[in-house]
């Protein structure tokens, strides 16, 4: 039932984070901003789907594991180019550590994923300094 969420099919990938956003945000658990540029119009469906799950991906990571108090979210489409930008306040990891261990399902669901749509994707994270990722897609 959920594998097309309604609200992409209907609205989009852009209506679907912030929806998604605003359920996290009225936790309280921490505050997430997400931010566009840019994009004026809908991208293709199964893209905007899978950025989504990225996005969702992303975000449960960093409230099972980060304990981060904010989350940076931005979309930016540059001609042909859509990036994907993200960033948690957390704790941090060592990514080779994650990545090569039996750990990590997220981490290596979100690499998959990425790869399905011929992204490339850039990680960064720093113990007590937080996690980044930037993907990117051409369009």
């Amino acid at each position: 039932n959920n594998l097309m969420p309604s609200i992409i099919k209907t609205y989009g990938l852009i209506k679907a984070v912030e929806s998604f956003c605003d359920k996290i945000n009225k936790t309280n658990k921490l505050s997430i901003s997400f931010e566009t540029e840019n994009i004026d119009e809908r991208i293709d469906e199964n893209l905007e789907l899978i950025l989504f799950r990225v996005i969702t991906e992303l975000i449960n990571n960093t409230l099972k594991h980060a304990n981060a108090n904010k989350i940076f979210i931005m979309l930016i489409k540059n001609e042909d180019k859509l990036s994907l930008y993200f960033k948690d306040d957390g704790v941090g990891f060592i990514v080779d550590d994650i990545l090569n261990s039996n750990k990590g399902m997220g981490l290596k669901n979100i690499i998959s994923r990425v790869k399905s749509i011929n992204g490339k994707y850039f990680f960064n994270s720093i113990l007590n300094e937080g996690f980044t990722i930037r993907i990117e897609v051409n369009i």
